[in-house]
């Protein structure tokens, strides 16, 4: 949960990278939990939006496939990995 935590702010913090409307199509998305909509968006997005994607994935992986984690868990992981790579990309960007 800490983690989760931890990455959302991170996230939040790089929304200037992302259009609004990208941001609209991932929440909307998630909103329903459209694992198809998640996935198709995770792929076709880029820096923040993909993180963002991908986080939201993650998290209606965790309540839709409830049996199988493993898909939650890997999507979490390339949240984790595209804020990483934010961050170190544009490190005056990135909350402390």
């Amino acid at each position: 949960m800490k983690t989760s935590s931890l990455l959302l702010t991170l996230l939040l913090s790089f929304n200037g990278y992302a259009s609004q409307e990208d941001i609209d199509k991932i929440e909307a998305a998630a909103m329903t939990l459209d694992t198809p909509a998640l996935q198709r968006l995770s792929k076709s997005s880029e820096g923040y939006a993909a993180a963002l994607a991908h986080y939201r994935l993650s998290v209606a992986y965790a309540y839709v496939d409830q049996g199988n984690e493993d898909k939650a868990l890997t999507a979490l992981d390339a949240a984790i990995e595209q804020t990483e790579t934010l961050t170190q990309d544009r490190p005056e960007e990135s909350e402390s």
